[in-house]
C-alpha cells in the first residue's frame, strides 16, 4: 500500500511539472511563442483636401506623444491633435514625430472653385455660357473689370454647378473674376470680344479711315506702374484690329469705335519694357508696333 501512494505521488508530481513547461510549436526550435507588437504608421500617407476643409489624420498603433508639423503653414497647418486645415492651394508634408521616428503625410490643396472655360473669344452681340463648379458652400463674388466690353451674370448654384452668362458687347478685353472670399480662391475668364461696337459684326467700308495703313497718334509710351494712357488708333480696314501684348506688364481695353478708328487703353502693371502689336486679325500680320515702358 505504501508503495502504491508513493507511485501515485510520483506521477502526480510529474504531470504538475508538465503543465508548468511552455507550449512549443513545431518549428520553432525551442522558442516561445510571444506576441509581436504592431509597427507605428499614419493613417494616411497622402491625400488631398478642398481648400477651406479639415482633415483627421492619425498615428496608429502608438502609445507616445506626437508632434504634429507642416513644411508650409501657408498651404496647411496642422494642430497637435492631427486636424490639418487647408488655407490655399498647394502641397505641404504633415509630419507626425515620435521620438527619432517620423512619419509623413504628403497633402496636395485643391481649389474648390472651377470654371469650365477659362478664356473665350466671342464677336459682338454674341453669348455664351459657362460652368461654374463651386465644392463649398457659401457666397462667391462677381468682377468684371470692363463692362463696356461684356455683361455677365452668375446664375443661382444648384449641386455646387451654376451658371454665368456672358454677352459680348463692344470690342475689347475683359476679365471675369469669380471669388470665394472665405478663402480667397479666383477663378478668371478672361474675354476677348471681336467686331464693329454697337453692330456685333466687322467694321464696314464707311468705318474705313481711308489711309493705306493703321496710325497710332503715340510712337511710343512711358506709364507709371498703376496708371493709364490713351492712344488713338486710326483703321482703314473693315477687319477689326487685334492686339497684342504683355499680359504681365500692360493691360488693353479698346474703346468705343468713332468713325475712323478705336481709342486704345493701356494700363501698366508692373515695372518693365515690353511693346504692344496692333495687326489685322489675330493671325496678323503685325501693322503697327509701339514700345511701351512701365516704371
Amino acid at each position: 500500500m505504501k508503495l502504491r501512494n508513493k507511485l501515485l505521488a510520483a506521477l502526480c508530481l510529474a504531470l504538475i511539472a508538465c503543465m508548468a513547461v511552455p507550449a512549443v510549436l513545431p518549428g520553432d526550435f525551442g522558442g516561445v511563442v510571444t506576441a509581436q507588437t504592431a509597427k507605428a504608421k499614419l493613417s494616411k500617407n497622402k491625400a488631398t483636401v478642398l481648400n477651406g476643409k479639415t482633415l483627421k489624420l492619425k498615428l496608429k498603433n502608438n502609445r507616445k506623444k506626437v508632434t504634429w508639423s507642416s513644411s508650409d503653414e501657408s498651404v496647411a497647418t496642422v494642430s497637435q491633435k492631427g486636424v490639418v486645415k487647408a488655407r490655399k492651394v498647394g502641397k505641404t508634408t504633415i509630419t507626425a514625430q515620435v521620438g527619432q521616428k517620423a512619419y509623413a503625410c504628403v497633402v496636395t490643396v485643391k481649389s474648390p472653385l472651377k470654371a469650365s472655360d477659362t478664356q473665350l473669344n466671342l464677336k459682338a452681340g454674341a453669348s455664351r455660357k459657362v460652368t461654374i463648379t463651386w465644392e463649398l458652400s457659401g457666397k462667391v463674388s462677381l468682377e468684371n473689370d470692363n463692362a463696356g466690353a461684356v455683361k455677365c451674370s452668375l446664375g443661382k448654384f444648384k449641386k455646387k454647378k451654376a451658371k454665368l452668362t456672358i454677352k459680348a458687347l463692344e470690342p475689347g478685353n475683359a476679365t471675369i473674376t469669380i471669388r470665394n472670399a472665405k478663402t480667397d480662391d479666383v477663378v478668371t475668364i478672361a474675354v476677348t470680344v471681336t467686331g464693329a461696337a454697337g453692330t456685333g459684326q466687322g467694321a464696314g467700308s464707311s468705318g474705313a479711315a481711308g489711309t493705306n495703313a493703321p496710325i497710332a497718334d503715340k510712337t511710343s509710351l512711358t506709364i507709371a506702374k498703376g496708371k493709364t494712357a490713351q492712344l488713338k488708333v486710326t483703321w482703314p480696314y473693315e477687319e477689326f484690329p487685334y492686339v497684342w501684348y504683355n499680359n504681365a506688364l500692360v493691360k488693353t481695353t479698346w474703346g468705343e469705335w468713332n468713325g475712323k478708328g478705336w481709342p486704345l487703353s493701356v494700363k501698366g502693371l508692373k515695372a518693365g519694357k515690353t511693346e504692344i502689336q496692333i495687326s489685322k486679325g489675330e493671325k496678323g500680320p503685325v501693322l503697327v508696333t509701339i514700345p511701351v515702358t512701365v516704371k
